[in-house]
């Protein structure tokens, strides 16, 4: 087994073992990105992919072809990406990700030996085509049949329509606090934003938010929801997603979705399992873990 560093001459080989937006970064030449290649017999078999962000290294990318799994290469993989931190001057690797539930044991196995923490599971992400929910998807059909009424002096906006300043006090959790994995702000996969949109009470205070993500295999991901407790019993959640699955019916008809549940935001995880119910094909986790060097 050998491993070797990516760049634009030799990364194309390397395309069965690499999301195409990563690829596109090594042929750009991006100076913060860390690629990493195994080869078994001379054939590329594996990669890792990470991105140098405040002197910490984040994993993006880590795969194994099938023919060269349980020989060692995620772990030659690993540890040369160790090595190359350390020379980096960071101390710490991050790897945040999403796998099948099936990986998730086998994975954390893996890393723990690595030296890696437990894995944290941070979301639980439902995928299906929306051919299928409007198809078989009771609660769809619902919602794109909705007329809801808004909360009083509630108004629903795009991202940009919102004041900037309601912005820097939603960043400071000034009146609303919400778990750090649903901010509307975060998007560690470095995905591109398809749209997002927020409820704003009397324009002083942002009371809700339904962000949603381009993935790197041209899906969209529902990412961050959020309401306010003072408004989680007015249907303020259901009328977002009704805005939601409009838009989705109406632009985005050719792409997947994809769904995220905190993993300890039952609410949510009800919510989505209804709605999705037998029209979900598969259901994913978000994980992360990390290593101090």
């Amino acid at each position: 087994m050998e491993i070797e560093y990516l760049d634009p001459s030799n990364a194309k080989s390397y395309q069965s073992c690499l999301a195409k937006v990563y690829m596109q970064d090594i042929l750009d030449g991006c100076e913060n990105v860390v690629a990493i290649g195994a080869k078994d017999s001379d054939l590329p078999c594996g990669c890792v992919f990470a991105k140098v962000l405040d002197e910490i290294v984040w994993i993006k990318n880590l795969f194994v072809l099938p023919f060269a799994r349980r020989k060692g290469a995620a772990g030659l993989l690993i540890n040369e990406l160790k090595s190359k931190a350390l020379k980096l001057g960071c101390a710490q690797i991050k790897f945040n990700a999403v796998t099948s539930e099936n990986n998730i044991d086998l994975l954390n196995k893996f890393l723990t030996k690595q030296g890696f923490s437990e894995i944290e599971l941070l979301a639980r992400i439902y995928r299906a085509s929306p051919e299928w929910i409007l198809k078989e998807g009771k609660w769809a059909k619902r919602l794109l049949n909705s007329n809801f009424e808004l909360p009083d002096k509630v108004t629903i906006l795009n991202q940009d329509e919102v004041d900037e300043e309601l912005f820097a006090k939603l960043k400071n959790k000034e009146e609303i606090n919400y778990p750090d994995v649903l901010s509307p702000f975060k998007n560690e996969f470095d995905l591109q934003r398809e749209f997002s949109l927020f409820a704003v009470f009397d324009n002083k205070k942002i009371v809700g938010w339904f962000t949603a993500l381009r993935t790197n295999d041209d899906r969209i991901l529902y990412r961050s929801v959020f309401v306010d407790d003072a408004y989680r019993k007015s249907k303020l959640g259901l009328i977002m997603f009704s805005k939601v699955i409009k838009y989705h019916v109406e632009n985005c008809m050719e792409k997947g979705v994809l769904a995220a549940a905190a993993v300890d935001n039952i609410s949510a995880i009800n919510f989505y399992s209804s709605f999705f119910n037998n029209s979900c094909d598969s259901i994913k986790y978000e994980f992360s873990t990390n290593i101090e060097l």
